[in-house]
């Protein structure tokens, strides 16, 4: 794998989920999300988002791929805003030996394969409709090697990447809201399977 490559994998890598409620519209934060900033606009997170009793948004959301072998699902909180939602969100790695070679000849990191990484972001979001969300990195550091004295969000990371390798410049991801209706539910597709023989499908596909 590239260096071009595990840039854009470290880029994609912390898919932001925050949100913000459209005034025009009854919407609901709560669901099910796809989306992500892989560059070809293929989907590489999903996401749920719950709400607390005291109206705090809870989200985790599930990386596709990623750097390393993830230790940790992203999950964070989102704070709701006027115009926008803030959020922040932590997943934690265990950085192979193709990860520390990386970080040892473009950043003169050295780290031990088998440590751990603790990445975090900061977003600020806003719902484009009830359906979609535009989500903008702000903030990426990257903890490597997590220590006793790392605090995420507090120390200092040893890379911040959209100040110290995209030129300042955010990361701008889609999000698009799953269910809860289904138009193709009604379908011929129903009437379809209900003719099949259910003798003859794998049993996990039994009901």
């Amino acid at each position: 794998m590239n260096k071009t490559i595990l840039l854009i994998i470290s880029c994609a890598l912390l898919v932001s989920p925050g949100l913000a409620q459209n005034p025009q519209h009854n919407c609901s934060m709560v669901g099910t999300w796809l989306g992500g900033s892989d560059p070809s606009g293929i989907p590489y997170y999903q996401m749920t988002i719950t709400s607390e009793v005291d109206g705090k948004l809870l989200v985790a959301y599930q990386a596709m791929y990623g750097p390393g072998i993830h230790y940790t699902s992203w999950t964070g909180e989102a704070k709701k805003g006027t115009a926008k939602t803030s959020e922040y969100a932590l997943a934690t790695y265990i950085i192979t030996q193709e990860m520390a070679d990386f970080y040892l000849q473009n950043f003169g990191i050295q780290v031990d394969p088998g440590s751990f990484e603790a990445d975090g972001i900061y977003t600020h979001a806003r719902m484009l409709d009830c359906d979609t969300i535009e989500s903008t990195i702000t903030w990426f550091g990257w903890y490597i090697p997590i220590t006793p004295d790392t605090v995420p969000f507090v120390t200092q990371p040893q890379i911040e990447y959209i100040r110290d390798l995209n030129g300042g410049q955010p990361i701008v991801e889609i999000y698009r809201r799953i269910g809860p209706n289904c138009p193709i539910c009604g379908s011929a597709r129903k009437s379809i399977r209900n003719g099949m023989d259910k003798e003859a499908l794998p049993k996990w596909r039994s009901r």
